[in-house]
């Protein structure tokens, strides 16, 4: 690469995993985010859950996805670090940010490492509903309520647009 005055620069190739993630455990890994105006700057550091959920609350929906995309889901093997419950809270908040295949990805996560998780099952066919896939969306509507059912969950929970959405 040539600088400004013709001058070679070498750029070593950037590596996410050695160069920013090498980290021995993600729940203790902070984001920087620069906070402040001015002279007032100042770096706050954020758990990487909470800067995903704190962007959700504040509406700052192209951040949730911007953090919690499948790129970084993968880099940072977030089902070996993360609790299950966060990682489902992750993809609920990207699905509510209209990240449909984006949380349809990290749901697949979910249900790969925890396959009797009921809620998954609710996330996943509701995103799999929006963007059309009905089938997909009707067959883990059954496995929510079948699962609903097997653990002995309160039914009356079950939302009433699940039974007729797997009517259609």
């Amino acid at each position: 690469l040539l600088g400004a005055f013709g001058n070679r620069i070498n750029i070593e190739i950037f590596d996410i995993t050695r160069d920013f993630l090498n980290r021995n455990d993600i729940k203790e890994m902070e984001i920087s985010n620069i906070v402040g105006f001015q002279e007032e700057k100042e770096i706050e550091k954020i758990p990487y859950y909470k800067l995903v959920q704190k962007n959700y609350i504040n509406k700052k929906f192209e951040n949730v996805l911007l953090f919690a995309n499948e790129f970084v889901i993968n880099k940072i093997d977030i089902l070996n670090e993360l609790n299950i419950d966060q990682v489902n809270n992750i993809a609920f908040f990207v699905y509510k940010s209209n990240g449909f295949d984006e949380a349809i990805y990290i749901l697949n996560k979910v249900i790969q490492k925890s396959p009797q998780r009921v809620i998954a099952y609710l996330n996943i066919a509701n995103c799999y509903w929006e963007i059309e896939k009905k089938e997909a969306a009707k067959d883990n509507y059954k496995k929510y309520v079948q699962l609903m059912k097997e653990q002995k969950k309160d039914l009356q929970k079950i939302p009433d647009y699940v039974y007729e959405r797997m009517k259609e």
